[in-house]
């Protein structure tokens, strides 16, 4: 069946070309630098605690933090629960709601939404921070029927006037976002996990980025992009690597 509703999306729902770049760099993407294990040894040596960097700011807005996450995650399983497909899961939530509440940024721009966990977590803090507005590029599950009715289907209807949402792919959708907005203050990266798509989708935002830009990256481990971002001779930023829910998850920055 998985099959059918491939083609499906390729041939009668307009999604051919996304689809069948998905498929190839699948199998062509660069490998860069790095093989597995020494990404992997790289991660764990720098690993750094996440609990303990977000206390270090405000110890108060991370005990909010695991208290507003929990609820969002049992708020979500109740939903999921009633649903026969994996829609995969959010582990990046915990840091996205601590630094959407902590620099309250007004442009929040995610590339990949799924259920939903991580727009969830922005939304959330954009409500209680009564500021903001979030941006999401996403794609619809093309390997189920009626893909598009998963999308975000965690997100409370009372969250979404803060949002804004695309989903014909991060090319489309990101030449749409950037027409409505002058520069992002937090960006979360979380769509297509091949190294030529993580680079292509940086260089293109690259102009709406600046000095206070925090930058997220889930599954970092996918490939080497974070490691050689992070490594460039004019790299001069700040950045982190954090080990949650058996993801790791990069952070660029200059200050918090």
């Amino acid at each position: 069946m998985k099959l059918f509703y491939i083609i499906k999306g390729m041939f009668f729902d307009g999604y051919f070309k996304v689809i069948i770049r998905k498929i190839y760099l699948r199998f062509f993407d660069t490998n860069s630098t790095q093989n597995y294990n020494d990404r992997l040894n790289w991660l764990k040596k720098n690993e750094s605690s996440l609990n303990r960097f977000c206390e270090s700011i405000d110890k108060n807005l991370w005990e909010e933090t695991e208290r507003t996450t929990n609820e969002i995650l049992n708020n979500s399983r109740e939903i999921l629960d009633k649903i026969e497909y994996d829609l995969g899961g959010g582990g990046s939530i915990k840091l996205l709601y601590f630094l959407t509440r902590l620099t309250k940024p007004k442009t929040v721009v995610e590339t990949g939404v799924a259920a939903g966990f991580s727009s969830y977590s922005i939304l959330e803090a954009i409500y209680r921070n009564k500021h903001g507005f979030l941006y999401s590029s996403d794609f619809p599950y093309f390997r189920l029927p009626n893909p598009k009715q998963f999308i975000g289907i965690v997100i409370p209807d009372f969250l979404k006037k803060n949002w804004q949402l695309h989903i014909d792919g991060d090319k489309k959708n990101l030449k749409k976002i950037t027409n409505s907005i002058i520069q992002i203050d937090l960006f979360h990266y979380d769509s297509d996990k091949s190294y030529k798509e993580r680079e292509k989708t940086l260089n293109f935002l690259s102009e709406y980025f600046n000095e206070k830009t925090i930058l997220i990256m889930d599954d970092v481990e996918d490939n080497s992009f974070f490691f050689d971002e992070v490594h460039k001779i004019d790299f001069k930023k700040k950045w982190k690597v954090f080990f949650q829910d058996g993801k790791w998850i990069g952070l660029i920055f200059n200050q918090i």
